[in-house]
């Protein structure tokens, strides 16, 4: 330890500064000015929108409850982000939410899936633990099963009004099925689109206002009984738009016919509810790709400013709870997950959200597969699914990626979370850049830019002015054309999401052609401490400390080599003493990223330390708190596939969830690639004791696993044994290469070192195999010297793998007499 501490003081002894941004030799073609203390109105919530018919493929199987685990790996995988979520489409009028709660033997599945609001809800708080619902009552259903719907997500069991008129606790059904606190519903929407679509000249302007007067007599009725359950919940009316008539845009007598028929709709539900509701809902279809986004923007004002006629002296907002593009004839099913329609979309966002009416955006839709779809099209490969609603998808290959559409959706995730503040675009150029800044409450300013993709065939210049303020990161959302690039089958890559590490006053940035931009700015006060602190990631439990870095720009190749310095939370750095070091670590550089699960030395006491991760040009320091503070100790075992687990907490620890996280494997680990999870998932806290089970899914392997529990920067963890009744032999540890050390990525002429157990009651005549794979085909196959394995005996297996085309290796042991396999696989990717 001495001489490696000297190594890195060494490393790091001078004093270090970021460089500024070099300003580009061509001139800029845009100027953006931001004004961080003048909000333009208060925060408006971004999310998304699916419906029930798709909401199950988020999940394994119509015969479980449980989440699709490679679904919430994948969310997590992409870091993306559900602040808002509704669940609503035409099947929220045929959705009876009582027949999807309770244990699965008690619930009906002949309409939609098994699954209904509470597992939506845990899913989704997997992904965003602080996401909100929109919720859509199913008018068709009876106003008394509203009544309770209000009550199992809004009540507490103790309320008074948590009991329904059947005699039955709904609030106590939400707690018996894992959720002990009300569920955040940012609205109650009455109903989904039930004006009538039909084309302008099918319905006459009267009865299209006798239809609004029986939608009003519906919602007077349910308002009534709702609001005496629990009065402080928000309702939302449907306006009715132009675009959801026709699904065209037209044009003269038919424009003029279309909009009187919304007129004569919304003039009577917004003059007969405005005093009941909070909220007017609003979709708002526009074909963006044969229109400029101009037109779809200046059209949004016309159409908005119609319905604020009928709420003018209200408070009324209006909720976007379904946008997005549609296809008309003569557009390929593609256009509408490409680029230009991605832009053009988040172009429309950038209007809205500076808009005083507009409450909330939804993005339709979310929860896209290989297999879903309207018109089930079929694309270049015969696949069908993947249409104009999805954000998110799964590909041919098995991998969860976003769509062009989900990829610039999930940058306004992450850039919206605060209030909109006044930001001023000076085009100089053809381009036409349109851009919004919001400021949040811990003081960063997110700033969004979306130029006009129509006209943007090459990269542009832009410079950003913002008083008292230090551009410290950069994402950038690129396609490769503008016309076709997404991520699907066909072109996996298509759409790509960058992260960079910036260091400007005033920066002028370049924008990529066919990309959207976000730039993160923090006060120039807090740089000086806070240089790269948004990518780096600590969490550390009563032992360890477990460090995640990423350098980005290119500041690193992968292979190079990066320090790691735990300094006394006092120590200043640069300017660090050797007597300041309570530890030194030193990683490789992993596509750009760098682990780090260093041990902290035993007589280490709970308190605050700092990280030092860098090299002697390039550093990152953040203070992270040590030591179990509110964990005490787990405890678990695993009896036919059912791990149950003990928790203990100390005096002061709050209520609430606590993460679960079961891999497989014991002993360190430095980079947690998909493979390794087996379990993850959430329990409730409300004793100085819990206790929790899971089951182990069927494609686990047999070994050891290390139980992680805990919540942020607070974790404690424990091991326990999982054999499957099938198997006759497991692999036990994490492959390692020649040198030892664990393997985490693939490398040419990779030795894999393993160890095999026997664990049935007889010798076994053993071989070893490892599998290549490249792009799901057979590229080599290596084995091992035959070893035969003595009972509840464990021996030590090595590969010399032709690894050069790989990018997954399975490795598995096999009867070598029956040619069978003892075990399942196990793969490195």
């Amino acid at each position: 330890m001495k001489n490696l501490n000297n190594k890195i003081i060494s490393v790091f002894s001078a004093v270090l500064l970021f460089g500024m941004i070099p300003a580009h030799a061509e001139a800029a073609n845009d100027n953006i000015s931001i004004e961080p203390e003048t909000e333009i109105k208060s925060q408006v919530p971004f999310g998304y929108g699916g419906d029930w018919n798709g909401y199950g493929y988020l999940f394994n199987n119509s015969e479980s409850l449980d989440c699709s685990e490679k679904w919430l790996l994948g969310m997590k995988q992409w870091d993306m982000k559900v602040p808002l979520y509704r669940m609503g489409g035409d099947s929220s009028n045929a959705f009876y939410w009582k027949t999807k709660i309770g244990s699965l033997d008690e619930r009906t599945s002949s309409d939609f899936e098994n699954k209904g609001y509470a597992e939506w809800y845990k899913t989704l708080s997997k992904v965003t633990p602080d996401v909100k619902l929109m919720v859509v009552f199913n008018l068709n259903d009876t106003v008394e099963n509203n009544k309770d719907l209000v009550r199992f997500l809004t009540l507490m069991p103790t309320d008074a009004n948590a009991v329904g008129s059947d005699g039955v606790n709904w609030a106590q059904k939400r707690v018996d099925m894992g959720i002990s606190n009300p569920i955040p519903v940012h609205a109650f929407e009455l109903g989904n689109e039930l004006y009538p679509k039909v084309d302008y000249n099918s319905i006459t302007n009267a009865e299209v206002a006798a239809q609004a007067q029986e939608y009003v007599q519906k919602c007077t009725e349910l308002i009534s009984a709702v609001n005496s359950v629990n009065p402080n919940i928000k309702l939302a009316a449907l306006t009715y738009s132009s675009s959801m008539i026709s699904y065209t845009d037209t044009s003269g007598t038919a424009k003029q016919e279309n909009e009187a028929r919304c007129r004569a709709w919304n003039s009577v539900v917004a003059g007969a509810l405005k005093n009941d509701i909070d909220f007017l809902v609003h979709h708002d279809y526009f074909n963006i790709i044969s229109k400029t986004s101009k037109a779809i923007i200046d059209r949004r004002d016309t159409e908005y400013n119609v319905i604020l006629d009928y709420i003018a002296d209200t408070d009324i907002k209006i909720l976007l709870t379904e946008t997005g593009s549609y296809i008309s004839g003569g557009y390929d099913i593609k256009d509408s997950n490409s680029m230009k329609y991605a832009l053009g979309l988040g172009r429309f966002y950038i209007k809205v959200f500076s808009m005083d009416c507009i409450d909330a955006v939804i993005q339709y839709g979310f929860n896209g597969y290989e297999g879903s779809g309207k018109a089930e099209i079929p694309n270049e490969n015969g696949e069908v699914g993947g249409e104009w609603w999805t954000s998110y998808r799964y590909c041919k290959d098995g991998v969860f990626r976003p769509s062009a559409a989900g990829a610039v959706g999930n940058l306004f995730a992450h850039m919206t979370d605060g209030s909109p503040v006044s930001t001023t675009v000076a085009n100089s150029g053809t381009v036409q850049s349109m851009a919004q800044a919001f400021k949040t409450q811990d003081g960063k300013v997110k700033l969004i830019i979306v130029p006009d993709v129509g006209r943007q065939n090459t990269d542009i210049n832009v410079n950003i002015y913002i008083p008292g303020y230090k551009a410290v990161k950069k994402y950038i959302v690129s396609g490769g054309n503008v016309e076709t690039a997404d991520n699907n089958s066909v072109t996996p890559n298509g759409v790509t999401t960058k992260m960079y590490s910036m260091n400007g006053i005033n920066p002028t940035i370049t924008i990529p052609k066919y990309s959207a931009v976000g730039i993160e700015f923090l006060p120039t006060a807090q740089t000086a401490e806070n240089d790269g602190v948004g990518e780096m990631s600590i969490t550390s439990d009563g032992s360890a400390v477990e460090i995640t870095d990423r350098f980005y720009a290119g500041t690193f190749s992968s292979g190079s080599g990066v320090s790691l310095l735990i300094l006394d939370g006092d120590a200043q750095y640069p300017g660090a003493s050797e007597a300041d070091i309570i530890t030194s670590d030193y990683a490789e550089v992993i596509d750009d990223k760098c682990y780090f699960k260093t041990e902290m030395p035993y007589d280490a006491i709970p308190g605050t330390y700092k990280a030092v991760v860098g090299t002697g040009s390039t550093y990152h320091v953040k203070s992270f708190v040590f030591g179990a503070s509110v964990l005490d100790g787990v405890s678990a075992s695993c009896e036919n596939g059912r791990v149950t687990a003990s928790v203990d907490f100390a005096e002061n620890a709050p209520d609430g969830t606590y993460t679960v996280t079961a891999l497989y494997g014991q002993g360190n680990f430095t980079d947690l690639n998909t493979h390794r999870f087996a379990y993850v998932g959430t329990f409730e806290k409300t004793s100085a004791e819990a206790v929790f089970s899971f089951d182990m899914p069927k494609e686990a392997l047999s070994g050891g696993y290390t139980l992680i529990v805990g919540s942020e920067n607070d974790r404690v963890k424990t091991n326990y044994e999982y054999v499957k009744n099938d198997e006759q032999v497991v692999i036990t540890g994490v492959p390692t290469d020649a040198s030892g050390q664990e393997i985490t990525k693939i490398s040419e002429g990779s030795e894999i070192n393993f160890i095999a157990k026997n664990i049935s009651n007889y010798p076994l005549d053993a071989i070893a195999y490892a599998c290549c794979y490249r792009n799901g085909k057979l590229t080599s196959v290596s084995m091992s010297e035959e070893k035969i394995i003595s009972p509840e005996e464990q021996t030590d297996v090595s590969l010399k793998a032709d690894v050069s085309n790989a990018d997954v290796v399975k490795l598995c042991i096999w009867d070598k007499n029956f040619v069978r396999p003892y075990t399942t696989a196990y793969y490195i990717k």
